[in-house]
């Protein structure tokens, strides 16, 4: 052969190996990656969406299942032996698909079907062999699909034979190799394989609405090596477009045996090794997740078992969507948490907001625009305002229960459950001043302006709009059952305060009239991690009115905070007996919203006072302090003196928690209608750019240039000073004369004693 001809022959080659490439048209789509073990004797498709489609004429298709061990993974695969399932098309001779006069169109047992191209239908042209198991195969120019049965349905419409009339063999526990074979047109050759495999299953459970709560069950699923329910299960065939069908019998079987399987003949798959993992989140009556799902789980008992797991998110949402005190759009997800122990109860969040033109009652609508606080973590108690309500949501793990059969083979009633919640709230002193129960029936919106309600039977929004009395509260509350006995593990608690409005104090005094600002200040933090401070800008005024006023707070979490609110309001009903002996500017309760007190490390308030009212009760910045009200006692915080602005004076304290707080003077502070004397001049005051405070940089002066000792005051035109602060100059100078004289005397009488001992060493300079 000539050089230039087998060059030729091998471009040709070359050309060629692409094209066959670009007619491999036969792939498995399912069983998909992570849905390849199933439950011992459960049915399955076999389906395949071919790459290149449509396909003009695609040929005859043949699925066949092996044992594992019968097979060798070469290019391609090939298994020997008998084949445990041998199932083939027989499609249109011109066409290459399955013709619509094999598919059984009038099926209705208990069926809904649309289009027709799905294999549970398909029998021969002339409507013989509707219940042969080895022609299930329909080939449509986008894709083929097989069904493949296990054993569950052995007596549902088929006769559970080969080819050959021999009873088929269940599939039990072990791997198994499908191949799927294209025997002629334009499948022609082509062979593709997957390993399977029966025996324990263990499933994440649950509802797909909405996408989120979809989205976390598969990703959960997959962090955790779970199965799930994404491919076109057993009965409820869909190609995603216009074919599909709901064969609820042979779908429920299916279902139901891989959470419980109660067949005869498993291997390994037995009731008591049931594995399961449920979402609790969204679950009605009417839901596979209910009566096919969760029904076998109880009537098995099997609600308790070590291998049953029962999940829930912790906010109540998988993301929890609200706007904020200040208007801002919030989306805070949630972790998944599990029921553990004997605990069926989980409160998930406390939400306060103002009361609305109608119920929330057991409502949750991710499009509310109303503000909101959303109280996570419930063990520091919730603050909500006077014409306020709240609600809290929570979520419960089923009870034993009886379960009832119905028409259908492994669907089933549920006869028991966590059904109302018993509240009792006590005031402070130990008085109930509200019982009541609240049904556990969750309704949730999620389209935008729609008026459909999903509910759910396991969780609750229970809502609370008549404690208006100013003080603390202690509700508990406890789970019941559908006959009204208490659900052991289903006791919960939490303290709410109610805050009064403020309303002026009696008298013409200046705090008597209107403040010019408001009761109530609240600041956010986008949060910090543990160790980082946290900043919240409240911003109060001082005004004529209002001399007193807290400008920032700052805390140190010891655990990492998300998005975190602090609140500050007027407090003009608390106890101040104990302030008797001092002068007071302000008083007001600052608490941060939702937050474990065991959270913060550190605590920083900054205040500040008018200069006027220091000059009308005489008293200088050193006599002012912060005091906190624990449980009834006031007690001072280290207080220290921060700069002053204009006539204004700020002063920062460090506190140990959150309460009522108090700006007065020390008791020892000399009070009357005296004024401070200046003494020197008075430091530059910072400036104020953007609402931001900017402190002045001094620059620090020479050696050689006087120092000049300034003495701070308030500032009072037009009177005498007739006091100041700081060490009498006298007393200063009195004090280093007398260092001087000691000093002085030291080193004479030393050096007398010194010559004393050694007159010859001091004779030369006599």
């Amino acid at each position: 052969m000539k050089s230039g001809t087998g060059i030729f022959l091998f471009l040709i080659i070359l050309c060629l190996i692409p094209a066959a490439h670009a007619v491999n048209n036969l792939v498995i789509t399912q069983p998909s990656a992570n849905e390849t073990t199933f439950a011992e004797m459960r049915d399955f498709y076999v389906y395949g969406i071919f790459p290149n489609s449509p396909l003009g004429t695609p040929g005859n298709v043949e699925i066949e299942l092996f044992h594992r061990s019968s097979c060798t993974f070469s290019s391609p695969v090939s298994c020997t032996g008998s084949p445990l399932r041998q199932i083939q098309s027989n499609v249109d001779p011109i066409y290459g698909t399955t013709n619509q006069s094999c598919l059984n169109l009038t099926f209705v047992n208990g069926v809904s079907v649309k289009g027709g191209y799905v294999p549970d239908i398909v029998e021969n042209p002339d409507g013989s062999n509707f219940t042969d198991p080895n022609n299930k195969v329909v080939v449509t120019d986008r894709y083929y699909a097989g069904l493949v049965l296990g054993g569950v349905n052995k007596t549902y419409n088929t006769t559970y034979k080969d080819s050959s009339g021999t009873p088929l063999q269940d599939l039990i526990a072990g791997d198994y190799t499908i191949l799927v074979i294209g025997l002629d047109r334009s499948l022609a050759g082509q062979v593709v394989a997957e390993n399977i495999s029966f025996g324990i299953t263990n499933t994440a459970l649950g509802t797909n609405r909405p996408p989120d709560n979809k989205n976390a069950r598969v990703n959960y699923a997959i962090q955790h090596n779970l199965r799930t329910y994404f491919d076109s299960f057993p009965g409820y065939f869909s190609d995603g477009g216009s074919n599909w069908s709901n064969f609820v019998v042979r779908a429920y079987a299916n279902n139901g045996i891989e959470v419980v399987n109660d067949l005869s003949g498993t291997t390994l798959d037995t009731i008591a090794v049931a594995n399961n993992t449920m979402f609790m989140y969204n679950i009605n009556s009417a839901s596979t997740t209910y009566s096919v799902e969760l029904a076998p789980i109880l009537r098995y008992n099997l609600q308790d078992s070590a291998n049953t797991t029962f999940l829930y998110y912790s906010n109540g949402e998988p993301f929890l969507t609200y706007n904020d005190t200040t208007g801002t759009p919030r989306n805070v997800a949630s972790m998944i948490i599990p029921f553990t122990g004997t605990n069926r109860l989980a409160l998930t969040r406390v939400e306060v907001r103002a009361l609305p033109s109608s119920s929330y009652e057991n409502l949750y609508d991710p499009n509310d625009a109303a503000q909101k606080t959303v109280y996570t973590d419930l063990s520091g108690g919730v603050t909500l305002n006077q014409r306020q309500e709240f609600i809290v949501f929570g979520v419960t793990k089923p009870i034993a229960s009886t379960v009832g059969g119905t028409s259908y083979p492994y669907w089933y009633t549920i006869g028991n459950r966590t059904s109302q919640i018993a509240y009792t709230i006590t005031n402070s002193n130990g008085g109930t001043v509200l019982t009541a129960s609240h049904d556990v029936n969750l309704s949730r919106y999620y389209s935008p302006g729609s008026t459909t309600r999903y509910n759910s039977l396991f969780e609750f929004g229970s809502e609370f709009s008549t404690l208006t009395a100013p003080g603390t509260y202690h509700v508990s509350l406890v789970g019941k059952d559908m006959f009204g006995n208490t659900v052991p593990g289903t006791s919960a608690s939490f303290s709410v305060t109610v805050l009064p409005t403020p309303v002026p104090p009696e008298g013409g005094g200046p705090d008597a009239a209107d403040s010019g600002r408001g009761s109530s200040y609240g600041a956010t933090s986008p949060g910090a991690p543990a160790g980082q401070a946290m900043t919240f800008t409240l911003n109060q005024a001082v005004t004529a009115n209002a001399p007193g006023a807290f400008t920032s707070v700052s805390v140190v979490p010891s655990v990492t905070l998300g998005s975190t609110q602090m609140t500050v309001a007027d407090a003009t009903t608390i106890d101040t007996s104990q302030l008797a002996d001092r002068q007071t500017a302000y008083i007001a309760s600052i608490e941060p919203v939702g937050v474990n007190p065991s959270s913060i490390s550190q605590s920083t308030i900054t205040f500040a006072v008018a200069g006027s009212w220091l000059s009308q009760h005489g008293v200088n910045p050193q006599d002012i302090v912060l005091m906190r009200d624990h449980n009834g006692q006031w007690s001072e915080l280290t207080t220290s003196f921060d700069h002053q602005a204009g006539n204004t004076y700020y002063f920062t304290a460090t506190t140990p928690g959150f309460s009522y707080f108090a700006i007065t003077t020390r008791v020892n502070a000399v009070t009357g209608n005296t004024t401070p004397v200046e003494t020197g001049s008075v430091p530059a005051s910072p400036t104020v750019s953007g609402g931001a405070m900017t402190p002045v940089v001094t620059t620090p002066q020479s050696a050689a240039t006087p120092v000049t000792t300034t003495t701070m005051a308030v500032p009072a035109s037009g009177t005498s000073p007739i006091r100041s602060f700081g060490i009498p100059v006298f007393t200063v100078i009195a004090v280093v004369a007398g260092i001087a004289i000691l000093v002085v005397g030291g080193f004479l009488v030393r050096r007398w004693w010194i010559r004393r001992q050694n007159p010859a060493l001091f004779r030369k300079y006599d």
